[in-house]
């Protein structure tokens, strides 16, 4: 798509519209010549001066609640929408991330000129997904936690991989992402055992601590394994120097080797994906990582039912919600 006929939403903009359209056009036209970006699928870029606000209203064209991923650390967001029946996707980029795009000197000009990038790759993905398997992007066949488990792995592998191509430098950042994950997970086990219970509010008590543990991880492995791959380095000479601590437990480090070599083989067959199912051994590894870091049990059941249990318990029961989300 010629970036000129990409819409730009500037309405909280304070300052010159002029100038930052043409700084974010000129992005989009250098991800398409450069980066090989397909954005055929980007119904346009909007940049708000709050970002979880902005989420929480936008109306992506079915029911959902963007603003719940929400987290301190994101700087940017693709939001997929769905507009007469076509999926399309959403650039959401706030007003202090968009002012660092003007100045090369700025301190953070390269990292939010790379965020910028990795949401446009994140519109060049969601086209190969929905190209395999258009009626199960916006409704899934999975609960909200394995859903968000399977968005934060995949997604952000893919990405990282597509818009590594002209930012070397960020190989540090992408350490750093690691690095303070796996710190997060040093009580993980304890924490999710304290919180689990045999019971529906002790289920969904471990389950949100386990994920608040995990899906970190899932995030910062995923970042720095795409950048890796992205720029044709070997991931175990660029992991942080605490990543030692995941090759100690012999569960952990038999479950990022398989998710490392799943994720590859994902992207190796992407042509030749014809539908959800081609997740399903990626949902398995997450699970078992998921098991490994916490120690909470975690695996479909019939529908969008999820089972779930701490490793440790032996009542490992199917747990539903009525909203079906698991």
């Amino acid at each position: 798509m010629p970036s000129e006929n990409i819409p730009v939403h500037l309405d909280e903009w304070p300052y010159e519209k002029d100038a930052l359209r043409e700084c974010l056009l000129t992005l989009l036209e250098s991800v398409q010549s450069e980066g090989k970006f397909n954005l055929s699928r980007l119904e346009g870029v909007t940049v708000p001066e709050n970002l979880t606000r902005a989420l929480r209203t936008f109306n992506a064209g079915y029911e959902s609640d963007h603003a719940a991923a929400m987290r301190e650390s994101v700087a940017g967001r693709m939001i997929t929408t769905l507009r007469s029946g076509e999926i399309r996707g959403h650039i959401f980029f706030p007003v202090d991330a968009a002012f660092q795009l003007f100045d090369p000197r700025a301190q953070l000009h390269r990292s939010y000129t790379y965020m910028f990038v990795h949401e446009c790759a994140h519109v060049h993905d969601l086209d190969r997904r929905v190209a395999a398997m258009p009626g199960e992007i916006i409704e899934q066949p999975l609960s909200q936690p394995l859903s968000i488990c399977l968005q934060v792995c995949w997604n952000e592998y893919a990405a990282c991989r597509l818009a590594a191509y002209g930012f070397p430098d960020l190989m540090e950042t992408m350490r750093a992402v690691l690095r303070q994950a796996i710190e997060g997970l040093r009580n993980a086990r304890s924490e999710t055992e304290a919180a689990f219970a045999p019971t529906d509010k002790g289920r969904q008590n471990g389950i949100t601590t386990a994920l608040n543990a995990a899906a970190p991880l899932l995030q910062g492995f995923s970042y720095l394994l795409g950048h890796c791959r992205g720029l044709d380095q070997p991931l175990l000479q660029n992991v942080p120097e605490n990543y030692g601590f995941l090759d100690g437990n012999a569960g952990v480090a038999e479950a990022l080797r398989r998710l490392e070599q799943e994720l590859d083989a994902l992207w190796s067959n992407c042509a030749a994906w014809s539908g959800f199912h081609v997740f399903d051994e990626l949902i398995d590894f997450v699970c078992a990582l998921v098991k490994a870091t916490t120690g909470l049990y975690m695996q479909r059941a019939e529908g969008k039912g999820l089972i779930v249990g701490f490793a440790a318990n032996k009542s490992v029961v199917p747990y539903t919600r009525d909203d079906g989300r698991g």
